[in-house]
Order: C-alpha cells, then structure tokens, then sequence
C-alpha cells in the first residue's frame, strides 16, 4: 500500500512540474511575439506626431528591441 502511494505522489509531482513548464513555455512565447508587434508599430510611428511622455517610452521600447 505504501508503494501506491509513493508512486501516486511522484505522479502528481512529475505532473505539476509539467504543467508549470508548459505554463512558462507559453508564457514566454507571448511576451516575445507582443515585443515583436510592439516593435513592429513602433518602426510605423511617425516622432513627430509622438508626445514628450510618448518619446521617452517609445525610446525604451527601441531598446529592448534592439537590446
């Protein structure tokens, strides 16, 4: 009976450990690709038209794309 239950918790853990990592894995994968559009719109955007507040955050957005 012990046994059972020393294969039932490592069941459970294995299958935490799995899904945490499935949860970063798509995690991760968002954030990257909405950089990639972020990026994307920014390379669009006219400085001109942008407001001081506007410059200064799509000037560190410029760096994390290009960094």
């Amino acid at each position: 009976m012990k046994f059972l239950i020393v294969i039932a918790a490592c069941c459970v853990i294995v299958a935490t450990l799995g899904a945490g990592f499935v949860g970063y894995t798509f995690y991760t994968k968002g954030r990257t690709e909405g950089l990639q559009a972020q990026c994307a719109e920014l390379a669009k955007t006219d400085p001109a038209t942008m407001s001081d507040l506007e410059r200064v955050q799509a000037k560190s957005l410029a760096q994390k794309c290009n960094g």
